[in-house]
């Protein structure tokens, strides 16, 4: 995995890791609402690497 992929996948596991913590804190989300805030954040990053793959081409 070349280095800005893993820089990328840092981020992404940093941002949900945010998200649980605050979470924890405030337990105002739902496990479902959870779930559908781990997979956007994960969409949102699979389509900015789909993007430089695709501006690099």
């Amino acid at each position: 995995m070349s280095d800005e992929h893993q820089a990328r996948l840092n981020m992404m596991k940093l941002k949900i890791l945010k998200l649980e913590r605050e979470n924890l804190k405030t337990q105002a989300k739902t496990t479902g609402a959870m779930v559908e805030q781990i997979r956007a954040i994960i969409k949102n990053e699979a389509r900015k690497i789909c993007e430089v793959k695709r501006n690099a081409d």
